[in-house]
């Protein structure tokens, strides 16, 4: 009998967008008892230059919205330990730690509100210096969680990092061919990208604030975000923007 990261693979071999590998990855997880995924490709690992991570996921909308708005990633506390490892993190962990912030407690609490409880997380460390984040999520309780984690863990490491590979290949070639930014909303971008906000950034251009409020809502629509942030971030990962 193939392997559940065998059937992965193969089916992933010829996946021609973002949203196959999604889809692909969602089912296999799934089959293992993980009802959702987060993937999060990140422009930098250092912590206090963070910007949004580029986000595929299945996580609840609520939480994705509430999560950009408040820059959450910033205090991550996920993030900030699958940094600094290459082994798996089981939430569990973090939860029992004394020594979380508020912030960073504050972005668990939010997760658990939005019924992300129990958790697995995946650090893939690329060759030259790239950083993804898959996290996979279950309802099961704790003890159960505990199994399913010590059962399939090292399925979902190894499937997390034939998706990150899969995923940058993809990532790159759809924001060549379908995304296109006039001079204008780059600009607006750019400033953003260094904490400039729309009314500070009307007066550096000499425009409107309405109009770098109308150039930045027609960037995020065109990448398909809710957030400046996020909209920051999936523009330097894939390199439309430079910093």
């Amino acid at each position: 009998m193939r392997s559940n990261v065998a059937e992965f693979v193969e089916e992933i071999r010829d996946a021609e967008c973002v949203d196959e590998l999604r889809d692909a990855f969602s089912s296999s997880v799934s089959s293992l008892g993980f009802d959702s995924f987060f993937y999060g490709k990140l422009h930098t690992t250092l912590m206090h230059d963070l910007v949004a991570p580029y986000v595929v996921t299945t996580f609840p909308e609520s939480w994705r919205e509430r999560y950009f708005v408040r820059e959450s990633f910033r205090h991550d506390p996920v993030i900030s330990a699958c940094i600094k490892s290459v082994e798996p993190l089981n939430w569990r962990d973090l939860a029992n730690r004394v020594d979380l912030g508020q912030n960073e407690q504050r972005v668990l609490d939010e997760a658990r509100e939005h019924g992300l409880t129990q958790g697995l997380s995946v650090p893939v460390h690329g060759h030259t210096g790239q950083f993804s984040l898959v996290s996979v999520t279950s309802p099961e309780n704790g003890s159960s969680f505990d199994k399913l984690v010590a059962e399939y863990q090292h399925e979902v490491h190894l499937m997390s990092i034939y998706l990150h590979s899969k995923m940058q290949a993809r990532i790159s070639q759809e924001s060549s061919e379908q995304i296109n930014l006039t001079s204008r909303e780059v600009e607006c971008l750019l400033w953003t990208a260094h904490g400039k906000t729309a009314w500070e950034i009307s007066m550096i251009l000499k425009i409107s604030e309405a109009t770098v409020n109308y150039h930045l809502k027609n960037v995020m629509r065109k990448l398909g975000v809710h957030s400046k942030a996020h909209a920051v971030a999936k523009t330097l990962i894939l390199g439309l923007i430079q910093i």
